[in-house]
């Protein structure tokens, strides 16, 4: 899953005004995240865009799918990131208003993880 610097970049200009963006390589492809939450991910020079109850429609309305890997003879999909559909490339600021609902859809899936416990210290004797 080959990254172009230049690529990353730019999604990362468009999205700056959403707070602070961050890119984080990994499994070959690079993920992009505000204040720690996950919106996107880019493989292959492509944009995926985190997907929830609050936009999956959008996406599907404009024939756009999730992002789908293969292991070994075996295809995968990642149901959570769907593909950023092309005009979106060429309109920085329609790109900006998909991206609000993907940090919105990261919001969400945050909060519907569940707490970690703390753990319990030893009792001293």
């Amino acid at each position: 899953m080959a990254v172009s610097q230049e690529y990353v970049d730019h999604l990362m200009d468009v999205l700056s005004p959403l707070g602070p963006i961050g890119a984080r390589r990994m499994m070959g492809g690079v993920m992009l995240h505000v204040d720690g939450l996950t919106i996107g991910l880019v493989a292959n020079d492509v944009f995926y865009m985190k997907v929830g109850d609050n936009n999956r429609q959008q996406f599907e309305d404009a024939g756009s799918g999730p992002f789908t890997y293969m292991r070994g003879d075996k295809q995968f999909a990642l149901k959570s990131h769907w593909r950023a559909p092309e005009h979106l490339m060429d309109d920085g600021d329609e790109m900006l208003t998909w991206a609000r609902g993907s940090l919105d859809a990261a919001v969400a899936a945050d909060k519907a993880k569940p707490k970690k416990k703390a753990k319990k210290k030893p009792k001293k004797k």
